[in-house]
């Protein structure tokens, strides 16, 4: 049985005081419960997984100062880089077997960038690059077979970077260009239900991937710019459990798409939206990123949101 963390932090010092509400700028852990998620369904050893969820950097402290888990996953964005930092370094030392892994988009992407990374972070085992499901699961996988003397030498290892013997670099970057049919739903699964509980703004996903290389974004790569979309009914079905059991006085919904309302799927989502909103009264308010060309598209797809 091994143990395993998955951590989307966010400073929370100032939830619950006057002015700043549990839920304000909170939003689902989807990330890292997209990963628990796929675990749970594709590993080999999923019987064998115990597999926590965290949001709160407060109550991921406290399960660490309880126990230690076998492997700690973290997110890695420009908010929470520092945050994840000092967690991690005041349990290091503690816990030298625990496998650490990061992920997400606050590192660059030449080898060189993530070589030095790295290097400056050597409480970080593993970095497991861009779209993370099945990279985490060959990397959960290994673990199982060879725990962590895989780090001192080359493995098979695609889209996950360390350091071998804290020297030279080992990583294989592969383009991601499967579909999305084989990836469960966390909120359709339930794992999502306790910070939908708590007030948490739902995050929400149709497709990955950007046709575009801006060189600012680490969406920017050849190896991340073929676009797969969810199936639909999977979105529809989404969108009605979000809606089901959303806290009353939440009245967000964000979406993640990197190009929202540019694809020819967003206007039907969109139609979606409105089927929600006419039988739930939610959401209120959106917020996406939307897309950078047809933008007689995207202007349609906002008009039939109906001043959302």
């Amino acid at each position: 049985m091994a143990t395993i963390f998955l951590a989307d932090t966010i400073h929370d010092q100032l939830a619950g005081s006057n002015n700043i509400s549990a839920s304000e700028d909170f939003t689902i852990p989807l990330n890292v419960a997209n990963l628990a998620a796929y675990l749970k369904t594709h590993s080999a050893h999923a019987n064998d997984l115990e597999i926590r969820i965290f949001k709160s950097p407060s109550s991921l402290i406290e399960a660490l100062e309880i126990s230690e888990p076998d492997i700690l996953g973290m997110s890695n964005y420009g908010w929470n880089t520092d945050l994840n930092r000092t967690i991690l370094d005041s349990f290091r030392k503690r816990y030298p077997q625990m496998l650490t892994v990061f992920g997400g988009p606050s590192i660059r992407t030449d080898r060189e960038g993530i070589s030095a990374w790295l290097q400056n972070n050597l409480a970080v085992d593993v970095y497991v690059m861009y779209e993370g499901e099945k990279s985490f699961r060959d990397l959960v996988g290994l673990w199982f077979e060879k725990g962590r003397s895989f780090l001192s030498s080359p493995s098979s290892l695609e889209n996950c970077a360390y350091l071998i013997d804290r020297g030279g670099m080992h990583f294989i970057e592969a383009k991601i260009d499967h579909g999305l049919e084989d990836f469960p739903s966390p909120y359709l699964n339930g794992s999502l239900d306790s910070f939908l509980a708590k007030g948490m703004i739902p995050l929400f996903e149709t497709n990955r991937g950007c046709p575009f290389l801006c060189t600012f974004c680490t969406d920017g790569r050849e190896s991340v710019n073929q676009v797969n979309r969810f199936g639909k009914q999977r979105v529809k079905d989404e969108l009605d459990y979000i809606a089901k059991h959303v806290k009353e006085d939440i009245h967000s919904l964000y979406i993640s798409d990197l190009n929202f309302g540019m694809l020819p799927g967003d206007l039907e989502t969109c139609n979606s939206i409105v089927k929600i909103q006419k039988k739930y009264n939610y959401p209120e308010k959106i917020n996406a990123t939307t897309g950078k060309n047809n933008q007689e598209r995207i202007i349609e797809s906002i008009k039939s949101l109906n001043g959302t």
